[in-house]
């Protein structure tokens, strides 16, 4: 595989690093109700940074298709 197919997976791997965390910790035995909505933000901002970054986008004035479409996902219900 080349370069760009290992830092496409690399990427992938980053964005979604923050989603498996927060399922895990949630997922914990133990009361976490109470954190799954601040937990749940978090991982949120987490993923926007790392898009963001990734595309050279700044956070507040910057705009991303993707992150749009991720962010749809993580707030569906």
């Amino acid at each position: 595989m080349n370069d760009e197919k290992w830092d496409s997976i690399d990427y992938v791997l980053k964005f979604t690093e923050p989603i498996v965390d927060m399922l895990r910790d949630a997922n914990l035995d133990g009361s976490k109700l109470h954190l799954i909505y601040d937990m749940w933000d978090s991982m949120i901002e987490k993923v926007k940074n790392i898009i963001f970054e990734h595309e050279g986008e700044d956070l507040i004035s910057g705009q991303s298709t993707f992150f749009d479409s991720i962010h749809g996902v993580l707030v569906a219900r």
